[in-house]
């Protein structure tokens, strides 16, 4: 495409969304929008942003999806603003002992369940602590 072609697509996009089309076309032009452009890409290349939407915490990334609710949210974010990560820790007695994960599978015995993210289980082995957003570690 020439650069007149693009630039009547992007009016015609615009125009589209009723934007001020010789407006949206001088910002595409300008330098400085090109480095803020390039600012937050290699910003977000950073972060390992591979992908759109990519859902992410404090700089951590969320195997969230476009299907999560409020509550779904407030169960990774909370404990975070609880008192941060060491109060947001699950200790291995703190756990009840019998539980099933969403599939009805049972973790094994001496093992303990671990609900990272809204519908992400791990079962925590003895001395490892279900930390949010990570999972089972030590």
């Amino acid at each position: 495409m020439t650069q007149e072609q693009i630039e009547s697509l992007y009016g015609d996009l615009a125009q589209g969304l009723r934007l001020n089309t010789k407006e949206f076309l001088n910002l595409l032009t300008d330098p400085a929008t090109d480095e803020l452009a390039r600012i937050g890409w290699k910003y977000a290349c950073t972060r390992g942003v591979a992908y759109t939407p990519a859902f992410m915490v404090n700089d951590i990334s969320v195997g969230a999806d476009d299907s999560w609710t409020l509550a779904d949210w407030q169960q990774v974010i909370d404990p975070l603003l609880n008192g941060g990560l060491k109060h947001s820790r699950i200790h291995f007695n703190e756990i009840p002992t019998h539980f099933k994960t969403p599939n009805n599978k049972t973790c094994p015995v001496d093992t303990r369940k671990c609900e990272y993210l809204p519908g992400k289980i791990e079962c925590c082995t003895k001395g490892e602590n279900c930390i949010p957003n990570v999972g089972c570690r030590c």
